[in-house]
């Protein structure tokens, strides 16, 4: 035994040198953790070692190392903050970052007041809150990113380039979601115990909106008369169009999520998970399978937005010039900014469906030791088409080695993400109620793109069942 031990250190050391999953790496395939990972598979709030288990709360947002140097709190809620406010959007949005390399993927989730309860060994009931809120383009050439990032009055890092063009989007969203889940034990014999479970959920979109275009060519140039030297990005014959479903309100309330005037829907997510074998040294509350194997269907639904807010089908620059001042106005507040760069084009009323992007999501999870685990997840949409309203989600492939015990637990999530050159290593840290972790912690360091990760901290409350002679 001590000899396997040795063997299976190494081995786990060799796998955390490899190196994001959105949703709470780590965690959302833990057995301490049922009400979190509902949202990836809800069979997996039935058969476990808690009575009842509850989120008090929970951040999960998309930053990078900058968070650390200037210590932002709101800035976590930067992806659900934007329908509601133009203050300080753009300083706050550098702090925050991509967890995808070439495209822009940043994502903010609240998840408020949530449980489940276990009626009886095989059948548990749950509820779930959470504010989510998504920021996601496409087809933006490098050195346009790095303008932005960098600021285009800082003549440290900006310099003068010039590139071929490209089409893009650029989309937002913000919604609030509540859920009822249901699971049940189906199956319970010594080899093979069978679960499944299912949870329906209300929308209500608080803004969908899309800045979708063309342009030839781009080029960064110094900007005349200024010292210490700022720089213009002109795009050269820009075509776009945009739209939004309201513009910014900043008394947004309880009261408007179930409001006329604003996005609504339903969705929903099932799954099944099946447990073999038992643990070679079976303890209370500890898990009691030799591996587990799941698989769900998650964020199947959609927004439907009345007809409100505002859309323009072409906007022609033969050449457009942003400085800073117009780069800052765009993000803090883009459909005022839009609007005014519209000017007189035609204008009609925004009504959309914002799709959600429809993961499947399967997982397998070994028990090695009794309190060692590794586990193999793939998140991958299922929709084959995506209108520049939809919800995206990159293909993310993740090796989770974690130590798992009653009271703690800490886990080295390695994922490979589409399109990303590089895997990513994660860290997650849960001691008794209170838990945070990092998607990307190799990134956060500037060991390797991209920069930004996924960080997430909650507390949480739980009740052990009762144990079974």
């Amino acid at each position: 035994m001590k000899k396997r031990t040795i063997i299976l250190s190494v081995a786990l050391f060799c796998c955390l040198q490899l190196a994001l999953s959105q949703e709470l790496a780590g965690f959302n395939v833990s057995n301490n953790m049922g009400i979190y990972r509902a949202t990836f598979n809800p069979s997996a709030i039935v058969g476990t070692k808690y009575k009842a288990h509850v989120n008090v709360v929970t951040i999960n947002a998309s930053i990078n190392g900058r968070y650390f140097k200037y210590f932002a709190s709101d800035a976590l809620l930067h992806g659900i903050k934007a329908p509601y406010t133009t203050s300080e959007l753009y300083g706050k949005s550098k702090v925050i970052a991509s967890f995808t390399q070439r495209d822009i993927n940043l994502s903010t989730e609240l998840r408020g007041p949530s449980f489940y309860y276990s009626l009886s060994p095989r059948f548990a009931v749950g509820f779930q809150t959470r504010m989510r809120g998504f920021e996601q383009g496409y087809g933006f050439p490098e050195a346009v990113r790095y303008a932005y990032f960098w600021r285009l009055d800082d003549d440290y890092y900006i310099k003068p380039t010039a590139g071929a063009g490209s089409s893009f989007l650029l989309n937002q969203h913000s919604f609030f979601e509540m859920g009822l889940i249901l699971a049940g034990t189906l199956v319970d014999t010594d080899p093979i115990r069978l679960k499944v479970g299912a949870s329906i959920k209300r929308l209500s979109g608080a803004r969908s909106a899309y800045w979708k275009g063309s342009f030839d060519r781009f080029q960064v140039v110094a900007k005349p008369n200024t010292n210490p030297t700022e720089f213009n990005l002109e795009l050269s014959n820009l075509q776009y169009g945009y739209g939004y479903s309201q513009a910014t309100n900043e008394q947004f309330g309880a009261g408007d999520l179930i409001s006329s005037n604003y996005g609504a829907g339903w969705a929903i997510d099932a799954g099944v998970t099946i447990e073999l074998g038992r643990a070679r040294d079976p303890r209370p509350h500890r898990a009691n399978y030799a591996l587990r194997l799941g698989a769900a269907l998650t964020d199947v639904g959609s927004i439907l937005y009345p007809q409100s807010g505002r859309t323009v089908k072409t906007v022609s620059s033969p050449k457009f010039v942003v400085d800073q001042a117009r780069l800052e106005a765009l993000i803090n507040n883009a459909p005022k900014t839009l609007d005014t760069w519209a000017g007189n084009a035609p204008k009609t009323t925004f009504g959309a469906t914002t799709n959600l992007p429809k993961n499947l999501n399967i997982d397998a999870d070994l028990q090695v030791l009794k309190t060692f685990f590794i586990n193999a997840s793939f998140t991958k949409s299922m929709r084959q088409a995506f209108s520049e309203t939809d919800i995206r989600q990159p293909q993310v492939l993740t090796i989770t080695p974690r130590f798992e015990d009653a009271d703690t637990e800490f886990s080295m999530p390695v994922s490979w993400v589409e399109g990303n050159d590089a895997p990513s290593v994660g860290l997650a840290l849960r001691v008794g109620p209170a838990f945070i972790g990092f998607s990307n912690f190799s990134g956060m360091l500037g060991i390797a793109p991209p920069r930004g990760t996924m960080a997430y901290l909650g507390i949480n409350v739980f009740h052990f069942q009762k144990k079974r002679d």
